[in-house]
């Protein structure tokens, strides 16, 4: 139900979610938030109506929901799951100089480790990490039609 539950908006739910992720993933707070709003103005721009609008909203504030489905595994071999969520969110992935400079601090958090978790990151980031965003978007897609939205 896209109106609400029990007087409680899904909005305001999927609002509370994101603020929560924000801080449990390491980006800056009200990341999320501003992700909505971005997207729906975008949708604005791109002329969808009232049918559309409202799923971009929703959309917009689920999407990170799931951002922390993976902390268990992160904070096993990363140490620190925000501080290794925070630095992935800033990481440049297709810019090989750029992310050798960024790799350099990579682990900076635990820095008894850094060397490993340095190693461990570049021997399964291609094929962790596509199972660990794509968990991620699983769980957002999970969550809506929980909440009564249309997908």
């Amino acid at each position: 139900m896209l109106g609400g539950m029990g007087g409680i908006r899904v909005a305001e739910v999927l609002a509370a979610l994101s603020l929560t992720t924000d801080l449990a993933s390491g980006v800056p707070f009200e990341k999320g938030l501003r992700t909505c709003a971005v997207a729906t103005a975008f949708g604005r721009e791109l002329g969808l109506g009232p049918d559309d609008l409202p799923v971009v909203y929703h959309t917009g504030l689920v999407r990170a929901i799931g951002c922390t489905s993976h902390a268990t595994e992160n904070a096993e071999v990363f140490g620190d799951d925000i501080a290794f969520q925070g630095w992935l969110k800033e990481a440049d992935l297709g810019d090989e100089a750029m992310l050798a400079r960024q790799l350099e601090r990579f682990g900076g958090w635990e820095p008894a480790r850094q060397a490993a978790m340095t190693t461990v990151f570049l021997d399964t980031a291609a094929t962790e990490g596509t199972s660990a965003w794509r968990s991620s978007c699983e769980v957002g897609r999970a969550v809506g039609p929980l909440l009564g939205l249309p997908w």
